[in-house]
């Protein structure tokens, strides 16, 4: 009979297979390769996938169904994380360019539910709404920020 591994312990061994699989996927290249000749990583099909064949899955489902580890990127980089954690609570003033620059993204996908983050961003004058429903919202980064005009009018700086 097999004795419990203490907590931490198990944590540090955990921790240990976890970036022993990161970095064998990324030494061969296996998540980067596009599936069946598509423009899509093997994640990203799958994700494709699960959002297809899911109603309304909330980000948690779908972490879960790929087996995604949500202390990725905490692990990674814990100050991308915790800047990470900043922005999606709205506590950034300006998220356009630390999301563009930091994380090298173009659009933002967010349920409606963090109502901090959406507001932030939306007077932020960084991003144009591209999609709306009332379950989500698609925005794109602009390139430079939107500021009003003495007229009230939108205009560019």
């Amino acid at each position: 009979m097999s004795r419990p591994v203490p907590a931490s312990l198990a944590d540090q061994r955990a921790g240990a297979l976890r970036r022993f699989n990161r970095f064998y996927t990324r030494h061969i290249g296996a998540l980067n390769e596009g599936l069946l000749q598509s423009p899509f990583s093997l994640t990203e099909a799958r994700l494709l996938y699960e959002l297809a064949q899911r109603k309304q899955p909330t980000a948690t489902e779908l972490s879960d169904a790929l087996g995604l580890d949500p202390g990725y990127l905490f692990d990674k980089d814990a100050d991308l994380s915790r800047l990470y954690d900043r922005i999606t609570l709205g506590q950034e003033q300006d998220p356009g360019p630390l999301i563009r620059d930091r994380f090298g993204a173009r659009y933002v996908f967010s349920d409606n539910l963090h109502h901090d983050f959406f507001d932030q961003a939306r007077s932020s004058g960084w991003f144009d709404i591209v999609y709306e429903d009332k379950d989500c919202t698609i925005m794109y980064i602009r390139d430079e920020k939107r500021v009003e005009n003495p007229l009230g009018e939108p205009g560019d700086e």
